[in-house]
């Protein structure tokens, strides 16, 4: 039972600790509580001039950011609530524009593409977790929630700015985007009686999704290019 579980005594026989020192909880020892996140970015743009008054001009920009951070929600040194968020995010953007520039006339042409492409994943270790335990008896270790997106956007867009006479100037501008965006998310238990190669529960009782056996859903095609 729940009761007779090592990691279920260390939760429930942890001491109230006084409030403002944080230094003074516990933690799961097998638990690394550490993270290792990065970001980088890369960005480029040249400019061509065609004519005294026509100017072509490419901006690219590459980033990537990665986060893998492990930490305890229940400061002690059972599983309760022992989580690690990691995933990772990668961005692209192209543009070129088309310059025209005089005394008089002011315009502007050009055209954009973006691209995104992100991995959210969530662990949640809760062996030791009371509520892990359903009327059946089966008890879930660990849980997995993991959310994955992709996104294309293209542009297109023209401004003018036209000086008529020395006290009349006229502006306009027009833009067209275009979104293309696919998802897909799933929760699933990935540790059952202690054995995480079991048959997942959830998965026996609801089907499966299009990513991994569990509760999910998808829109689109988010793995692929």
């Amino acid at each position: 039972t729940f009761l007779q579980r090592q990691g279920a005594i260390d939760y429930l026989s942890a001491p109230v600790l006084p409030r403002g020192d944080h230094r003074t909880a516990e933690w799961a020892r097998d638990w690394k509580n550490d993270r290792n996140n990065s970001y980088y970015q890369l960005t480029f743009r040249g400019d061509l001039e065609v004519t005294d008054a026509i100017t072509l001009t490419s901006i690219s920009a590459y980033a990537k950011s990665k986060v893998d951070t492990f930490f305890t929600e229940d400061a002690t040194r059972a599983h309760g609530l022992a989580d690690r968020l990691f995933g990772n995010l990668k961005t692209f953007n192209q543009e070129v524009r088309l310059a025209y520039d005089t005394d008089n006339t002011h315009a502007i042409v050009g055209a954009s593409y973006d691209w995104a492409k992100s991995v959210d994943l969530t662990y949640y270790g809760i062996r030791d977790l009371s509520l892990n335990t359903t009327l059946t008896g089966e008890v879930f270790g660990d849980v997995m929630s993991t959310i994955r997106q992709r996104n294309k956007s293209y542009a297109g867009f023209a401004n003018l700015e036209q000086k008529l006479t020395e006290n009349l100037t006229v502006n306009g501008g027009i833009r067209y985007t275009q979104n293309k965006l696919s998802a897909a998310n799933c929760n699933y238990d990935g540790d059952v009686n202690g054995n995480p190669t079991s048959s997942q529960l959830l998965s026996n009782l609801f089907g499966t999704s299009t990513i991994v056996p569990g509760f999910g859903a998808s829109v689109g095609n988010p793995n692929s290019d």
